[in-house]
């Protein structure tokens, strides 16, 4: 896991922007613009399971923490979820609404009991971040962040300076095991899939975080893409330099422009190779199957028969 500091690091090494032409903001701002143009192509995949409330309104704002308007989808809905052989809502059976306090989950033919949960699929951004958290002391820890949904499976790191309760060490990854206990909380464990860290001490309060969703096999490439961003942007820089009245310098402007044209069409071509896109290639978004919804001899389910669906 690199945190957004070693991120910046490794931007560095491939790009060797010598001359310092890019600051370190814009740097950190073509970092968030490489990972949403990643997102894009491997969007974040968050699992929500979601206990019916006896309606067919839910919003999204509440349940889907992590969804973002204009970019994230649904890729499926269990309903009921937790059946044996899993049943799926159609998509004509359900539709984002806009009202006035946001968007709403509106199921169309089903209204979900209090005894039933809901399980959705759906995409979102991906985060590197550094990022406040307020840990509690408790029995386990709970965690409470403001600005960047978590869910479990996502990595933490703790920086390596001021004193953390006990039970947390600085510059360990954690996983986040649990969201959703109060706005803004979650859980980590050391390991994935593990119990929740249990904490003692007097070092409650605020303190700095690492936050990083993007699998570690797709660190580098991305580092590549950041790399190309960069090279556009002085490629670009020094085509528009003021030519010098010393004719030497004027074609190290240009040499310097062409030099930075290849080399952002090369580490762009790393990324987009490593994930197996082809220029000018629109990556799907989504997958739509036809989910059998009956038995194979034909006949009709008993907890969801067709006449509801």
């Amino acid at each position: 896991m690199y945190t957004l500091t070693q991120f910046k690091t490794k931007v560095g090494e491939i790009l060797q922007d010598d001359a310092g032409k890019l600051t370190a903001t814009e740097v950190a701002d073509f970092i968030q613009e490489a990972i949403k143009q990643y997102s894009k192509h491997r969007p974040r995949e968050i699992v929500r399971d979601i206990t019916g409330t006896g309606a067919y309104d839910y919003v999204i704002a509440t349940y889907l923490t992590a969804w973002i308007k204009g970019f994230s989808i649904i890729k499926s809905i269990e309903y009921p979820a937790d059946q044996r052989d899993p049943e799926y809502i159609e998509e004509d059976d359900y539709k984002i609404y806009e009202k006035e306090t946001g968007q709403i989950l509106r199921f169309l033919n089903d209204t979900p009991l209090t005894t039933e949960k809901i399980r959705i699929l759906y995409t979102a951004l991906h985060i590197l971040a550094e990022a406040t958290v307020t840990i509690t002391i408790a029995s386990p820890a709970v965690i409470t962040y403001a600005g960047h949904k978590l869910k479990p499976g996502d990595a933490v790191k703790f920086a390596t300076t001021g004193a953390l309760p006990t039970g947390l060490k600085a510059g360990t990854i954690y996983y986040v095991i649990l969201e959703g206990l109060t706005a803004n909380a979650f859980e980590v464990s050391a390991t994935q899939g593990g119990s929740a860290i249990n904490t003692s001490g007097t070092q409650s309060g605020a303190h700095t975080c690492q936050i990083n969703t993007i699998p570690e096999s797709d660190e580098d490439a991305i580092a590549n893409l950041v790399a190309s961003l960069c090279s556009e942007a002085l490629a670009s820089a020094y085509a528009h330099m003021t030519d010098s009245t010393i004719t030497a310098d004027s074609v190290d402007h240009k040499s310097k422009s062409q030099e930075f044209a290849a080399r952002a069409k090369a580490k762009k071509k790393i990324y987009m190779d490593f994930l197996g896109i082809k220029e000018g290639e629109v990556p799907p978004v989504s997958h739509t199957k036809d989910w059998d919804v009956n038995f194979p001899w034909g006949e009709d389910r008993l907890t969801h028969p067709k006449k509801w669906r």
